[in-house]
């Protein structure tokens, strides 16, 4: 039987370990506030940590830490309720992260405030467990009843139009996408939340890299819907065994990308 290794953190804790190994700090969606009033007292709680986690890097915590700071593939969860915006326990923060045959999810536990950390923990998942532990982490509930919701936006042939001068009078079958649109995105949800894959790294820079946005809304004696965020995005009800299904594909083309580029790091 395989057991799955977990490791707890305090905020603090992984805090350090980013600073010291990206020179960073800590990545989306994670949030930290030092609860130490003076900076020299927190300069030396930070120097004190780093000593304490010496053996822990030592026992494999190591190599965790590079594949989330170094990835081929990462993907970021991030949620909130729309009615309740200053409750930590109703924010979700998860990423998790891959290398070659690792893979890690990190999830971060509501403190006292939604911009305090209450610890992490993190959770070996495999390569192939990226997916499924974003979904798994949000709130359960089933597909929403209704597909093909158009998302309205100020796209650029709209802007063209009214910069061109040329007033145009909205036929009826114009305005029924546009209100449709606007009554679900005005519509209370119970959960908002975000899904965004992206590739690690590219060879040509921050231009190179591959990204990829899903918003999802569970609506109230409904279900969840994920707005794909591309050039012509649309509402769907959508299941969690779908939306792992999706964020799966997602993934694959970002790891095919780096493979067709020989962009994967020697």
């Amino acid at each position: 039987m395989t057991v799955t290794r977990t490791w707890d953190l305090t905020d603090l804790e992984l805090k350090v370990l980013w600073e010291r190994r990206a020179d960073a700090n800590l990545p989306p969606p994670f949030s930290f506030i030092s609860r130490t009033p003076l900076l020299d007292d927190y300069e030396r709680e930070k120097y004190e940590t780093w000593q304490r986690l010496q053996p822990m890097l030592d026992e494999g915590l190591s190599e965790v830490i590079e594949t989330l700071i170094r990835p081929e593939v990462y993907v970021v969860g991030y949620s909130w309720c729309d009615s309740d915006l200053k409750n930590p326990a109703k924010r979700i923060r998860v990423r998790a992260a891959r290398s070659g045959a690792r893979g890690y999810a990190v999830t971060q536990l509501p403190g006292e405030t939604v911009y305090h950390s209450g610890g992490f923990t993190i959770t070996e998942i495999g390569p192939h467990g990226l997916a499924d532990a974003v979904v798994s982490a949000l709130p359960p509930t089933g597909a929403g009843h209704r597909h093909n919701i158009p998302i309205m936006t100020n796209n650029a042939e709209e802007l063209e139009r009214l910069r061109g001068g040329v007033w145009t009078v909205l036929e009826e079958a114009d305005l029924s996408p546009l209100l449709e649109s606007e009554r679900f995105l005005n519509a209370p949800a119970t959960t908002t939340g975000i899904i965004t894959v992206h590739q690690g790294h590219s060879k040509f820079g921050p231009r190179g890299i591959l990204e990829q946005y899903m918003l999802w809304r569970d609506m109230p004696d409904d279900g969840r819907y994920v707005i794909v965020l591309d050039h012509a995005p649309v509402a769907n009800g959508i299941g969690p065994t779908q939306l792992t299904a999706l964020v799966g594909t997602s993934i694959e083309k970002m790891l095919e990308r780096l493979e067709t580029h020989w962009e994967y790091e020697a």
